[in-house]
């Protein structure tokens, strides 16, 4: 069975979109289905970044290592993989909406 993602670059731009979509819809359902989009766009990220590894892993390992294994490949390539990063989007828009989605759950 293969794993990866055939074109990942694509892969996170389609996810991001997604959940850009999803994050608009300010509902309960949507925020659910929103983070999963981003998680799939984290995991392209990691395949994508283990492409650049390529010389170093195994022959043909990315592409049959399910998400968990290809994380703890990068983790072991690049320990800094795992450290909390924040991501500025250009869209304040969504931004302000999801601090108003965040707001109205917590009060």
């Amino acid at each position: 069975m293969r794993y990866g993602y055939g074109n990942p670059t694509a892969e996170m731009q389609e996810a991001f979109t997604a959940a850009t979509r999803l994050l608009n819809e300010q509902d309960d359902a949507s925020l659910r289905y929103a983070a999963l989009e981003l998680r799939r766009c984290l995991e392209a990220l990691v395949y994508e970044k283990l492409k650049t590894y390529r010389d170093v892993l195994p022959e043909g390992s990315v592409s049959r290592w399910q998400p968990p294994q290809a994380f703890e490949a990068l983790i072991e390539i690049e320990p800094e993989a795992q450290e909390t990063y924040t991501l500025p989007s250009r869209q304040k828009q969504n931004r302000e909406s999801f601090r108003a989605l965040r707001s109205s759950r917590s009060g």
